[in-house]
């Protein structure tokens, strides 16, 4: 009886294994999905550069607004970006509620803009939080205004018998001549919260000299104090700086933090000063509720105007669309505590709490802002380093008289394309995982069915036969329609001829003795017979070999 090696991979295994070639329709499905993004940010990114065209077509041929001195607003920098008001404010009512809305366009100061000045020049305090200010600037009938809202956790005042200007709380002016070759510096250091009295002092705070043309108030507040200030225009030159000096020690009063609108001591490192260009901002405003983030910038790369900010500019707008069949609590928890985990180990979730450093100072630079000063519009995406946020970027040139005078500058991130992204794919793994579920386990359930049959038909087949090889079983034929009740049926027919052909081989012998027992009676008799007769000795021998051979009959 031959024997055949046991397959160690049985019907389920093949079925399961074969089942699972349908993983390339997922396949597709991703590929499907990367594509179409793919698609949406070539639109998203026609779109970006058409909204910058737009802006640069109406921005063209105005040559009067890329004037030297007129720039609108960088939300941190080194310049100081001065707002039109258009009524007086106050300087002695004791807050700034004058300054209404302007506030929203305050820049704050704090140890990201610390100055290291030689009454502190060994001095870091980098993780020092307890001093930072907000600043605003504004200018009125040819006077500048401005305010420092001062956070300082311990405020000294000037000594009352003190001679000098710098040993205590004290902000400090410094500007540049007109004639650009000398840095004018003031000091303002009061006795407590009073009219602000400034004082012209040379670069060692020495010779202090009284300047009435800066008038303003100093007033305590819960969490510091607040300086309001008026300068003339005609006093100022091309470049501006405030410095706050914090003194904690009334004893010692040595100077313990600087914070400034500018980084380094130098004439050279001075803010200059930007005024606004309010027609520009009225272009730009045209082009509201766009979902991006403008700026206009001069032909140096500097930024005139800024209007909105990256983390909202999402580009593509989602709305989630009302099914109005009310979610399964049990799936939601599925959802979001098992699935989510486990897709967003493969996918990235886009996350708004970013910075882009690129925009954090006054001038711009890239390789979209150089070629559109060049004269030739380019968009390009770029990815913010430590993070896996991407930008899109859009320049268009400017032109006046045939010259690019500056280019239109118009970004997105793609927080918003990545969600799509997301969404679409959750949605394909959801439906994968189910259909891959019911496939699987009615393969499994499938195989399981025709592997139990054949199984019991093995075991039937088996049991047909005992150890002396009688057929003592037969095989009860199936009622199924399918190949398996067939084959069923086959087998039981064929055991039913073998039990019949092997019952006629048993009953064969009996009947054989019944057919030979006649004839061997008939012969015997008449050999008998013939021994009764006379018969020669020879005949007796013949006689004598046949009844030996009937009898072995």
């Amino acid at each position: 009886m031959a024997f055949a090696l046991k397959n160690p991979f049985g019907i389920r295994f093949k079925l399961v294994f074969l089942s699972s070639f349908l993983l390339v329709i997922p396949w597709l499905g991703y590929q499907y999905i990367l594509e179409m993004e793919d698609y949406l940010a070539r639109g998203q990114e026609q779109t970006v550069l058409g909204t910058a065209q737009a802006l640069a077509t109406a921005l063209n041929e105005r040559p009067e607004l890329f004037n030297e001195g007129s720039y609108s607003p960088a939300t941190r920098s080194e310049d100081l970006y001065v707002y039109p008001v258009y009524s007086p404010l106050s300087l002695v009512d004791g807050s700034l509620d004058d300054w209404g809305e302007y506030q929203q366009y305050e820049v704050q100061y704090d140890n990201r803009d610390f100055l290291r000045t030689t009454l502190n020049p060994a001095r870091m305090y980098v993780d020092d939080d307890s001093l930072q200010f907000e600043s605003m600037l504004g200018e009125y009938n040819g006077f500048l205004y401005a305010y420092f809202n001062v956070t300082d956790d311990k405020v000294v005042y000037r000594d009352q018998d003190a001679l000098t200007v710098y040993r205590s709380d004290f902000l400090q002016i410094s500007m540049l001549s007109k004639e650009g070759n000398d840095v004018t510096r003031y000091v303002i250091a009061p006795y407590q919260a009073e009219p602000i009295y400034p004082f012209r002092v040379n670069e060692d705070y020495t010779d202090p000299t009284y300047e009435e043309r800066i008038i303003g108030q100093w007033y305590d507040t819960n969490f510091g104090y607040v300086v309001e200030l008026r300068i003339p225009m005609e006093m100022l030159g091309d470049r501006l700086g405030f410095a706050v000096f914090d003194i904690d020690d009334p004893v010692n009063r040595s100077v313990n933090t600087v914070v400034a609108t500018y980084r380094i001591d130098d004439a050279e490192r001075l803010g200059s000063i930007r005024l606004p260009t309010p027609e520009i901002d009225r272009i730009v405003a045209g082009m509201g509720h766009n979902n991006s983030r403008i700026q206009v910038v001069d032909r140096s790369g500097r930024v005139l105007l800024t209007a909105g900010d990256i983390q909202s500019a999402t580009g593509i707008q989602l709305t989630p669309i009302e099914s109005g069949v009310p979610i399964n609590k049990y799936w939601l928890y599925v959802q979001n505590k098992i699935l989510d985990p486990l897709y967003y180990q493969l996918l990235t979730k886009p996350s708004n709490d970013f910075i882009d450093d690129l925009y954090s100072e006054v001038t711009r630079g890239g390789a979209h802002i150089n070629s559109a000063l060049n004269g030739t519009p380019l968009t390009q995406f770029r990815t913010l380093a430590d993070t896996e946020t991407r930008l899109l970027e859009a320049a268009h040139p400017i032109l006046a008289n045939n010259e690019v005078m500056g280019a239109v500058l118009v970004d997105q991130n793609m927080n918003g394309l990545r969600t799509f992204r997301n969404e679409a794919m959750e949605q394909l793994f959801n439906t994968i995982i189910a259909v891959m579920l019911i496939v699987v386990l009615g393969l499994f359930f499938f195989a399981s069915r025709i592997s139990s049959r054949i199984r019991g038909l093995r075991n039937q087949a088996e049991s047909i036969i005992d150890d002396t090889g009688r057929v003592q079983n037969t095989i009860v034929p199936s009622g199924n329609s399918d190949e398996i009740g067939d084959l069923t049926r086959s087998f039981s027919n064929i055991v039913e001829r073998l039990t019949q052909y092997t019952n006629y081989l048993e009953n064969m012998s009996s009947r054989l003795s019944h057919e030979l027992r006649t004839p061997v009676t008939v012969v015997r008799s008449s050999i008998e017979n013939l021994g009764l007769t006379e018969n020669n000795e020879e005949s007796a021998v013949y006689i004598e070999r046949a009844e030996e051979g009937i009898n072995r009959l």
